[in-house]
């Protein structure tokens, strides 16, 4: 808006608003005012309160990156290193070894689990390009 040909009009500020939001988890916050003028019309008001929400959006989706990308870096770690041990047990077996009850009963907890950190490592290749589409908006 113009200040000067507002004064000169005689427009009104009403009120005021104050959108705030936690930035990933960096500890960083980001603060956004704005001001409602007695010309303003509820749509006016909503779009520019909107505006600001798609603004505090996109920044909360770009700070969440490196965080997301942490934790999938520590899924796929944790799935990899799953299916090693895994591979040795079962290399163990095939190379003529007894394997122990524990060891049996690893391999099954394993496998299992298999699926659910497979479904995470999705997740979060998801949730990452979900993120970067939404910061490059």
């Amino acid at each position: 808006m113009n200040t000067e040909k507002d004064i000169a009009e005689g427009v009104l500020t009403t009120g005021n608003f104050t959108i705030q939001a936690q930035l990933g988890e960096s500890g960083k916050t980001l603060t956004m005012s704005g001001y409602i003028y007695s010309t303003n019309t509820v749509e006016q008001i909503n779009q520019q309160i909107d505006i600001y929400h798609d603004v505090v959006d996109r920044q909360q989706a770009r700070a969440s990156i490196p965080v997301l990308e942490i934790h999938l870096e520590r899924r796929i770690k944790a799935l990899h290193q799953q299916k090693d041990a895994i591979e040795n047990l079962k290399q163990k077996k095939e190379n003529g070894k007894k394997l122990t009850n524990a060891e049996l009963q690893m391999i099954d907890n394993l496998t299992s689990s298999l699926v659910e950190l497979d479904k995470d490592v999705q997740k979060g290749h998801e949730a990452l390009q979900e993120a970067r589409a939404k910061a490059k908006a």
